[in-house]
């Protein structure tokens, strides 16, 4: 099957080669009809008559390609709205995730001196230390930082390494032998530290909520205004 451009020079040609043929056989006969000149003097033959078409053929040629690149970019206008609209609704659905993910994170961390219990850090504490850990090591937060963005200066990366060192520090402290000759002042002072490094999650989870919510507000303004 012949492209949009083969068509249409194909379409072209057939036509001016129609054109002329009409007019090489009727155009005299209208011409002296008429009491019109056809030829000027000494200047009646073929090549002539050609002169005088090629440039009506070459504006019929122009029209139509005009008209084939008006389409085109018309076209590919569409395509890429089509393409930014789909990577729009990609970025709203990532924001939302984000906001679940951050809520749910933010429970976790809560949890995690919550009753600040140290025989409890050994199993729950370090539980959720690890579903938070999983939480901001997952590909949604990587793409949330590309597409969007939580506008913290190494936001994500400095809160994993502050859950990583989280997780470290209750596994080294919080010992069987540790627990049983805890103060009560360097259970605190082990606690405040703890809930110190947690706090950087905090943060940097509430600035995704913000700059997530901020998004989809923007986007609901564009759908409806759309």
């Amino acid at each position: 099957m012949l492209s949009d451009r083969n068509f249409c020079v194909t379409i072209a040609s057939a036509l001016a080669l129609i054109a002329f043929v009409v007019l090489m056989r009727f155009m005299p006969d209208f011409l002296a009809w008429k009491n019109w000149q056809a030829c000027g003097p000494g200047n009646c033959n073929i090549q002539s008559w050609l002169s005088a078409l090629s440039g009506w053929v070459a504006a019929f040629a122009a029209f139509l390609t005009i008209r084939y690149l008006s389409r085109q970019i018309t076209e590919a206008n569409r395509n890429h709205y089509d393409m930014v609209s789909l990577q729009v609704h990609k970025d709203a659905n990532l924001a939302r995730i984000i906001i679940s993910q951050s809520k749910t994170a933010r429970a976790y961390a809560k949890n995690v001196v919550a009753g600040q219990n140290p025989h409890m850090m050994r199993s729950v504490g370090l539980h959720f230390l690890q579903n938070l850990k999983k939480i901001i090591d997952g590909k949604e937060f990587d793409e949330f930082e590309d597409r969007i963005g939580s506008n913290l200066f190494a936001g994500l990366e400095a809160t994993r390494v502050f859950i990583d060192q989280s997780i470290i520090f209750v596994r080294e402290t919080f010992t069987e032998t540790n627990i049983l000759q805890m103060e009560p002042e360097l259970k605190a002072a082990h606690f405040m530290q703890l809930d110190m490094q947690l706090h950087n999650l905090e943060v940097y989870t509430a600035a995704c909520i913000n700059s997530a919510e901020e998004f989809l507000r923007r986007w609901n303004k564009g759908a409806t205004t759309n």
